[in-house]
């Protein structure tokens, strides 16, 4: 939400007179929404996955010979 005030209030403060600000407010709001699904999507994450115990071979899906 903070993104999206700010690129509005960059934008209205650009000078830009389009005849349709539509044309401009569109793609900027859909790309504010992308990038911020993708910070989220970073912050959400944990850095290091969690440590998981070895699987034996059976439960792999290999055979035993």
């Amino acid at each position: 939400m903070v993104l999206s005030y700010l690129a509005l209030t960059i934008t209205n403060n650009s000078g830009l007179q389009l005849e349709n600000m539509w044309l401009f407010y569109t793609p900027m709001f859909v790309g504010v929404y992308i990038f911020s699904r993708w910070i989220d999507s970073k912050l959400g994450n944990p850095a290091i996955p969690s440590e998981q115990p070895d699987k034996k071979a059976d439960e792999q899906g290999f055979t035993k010979r």
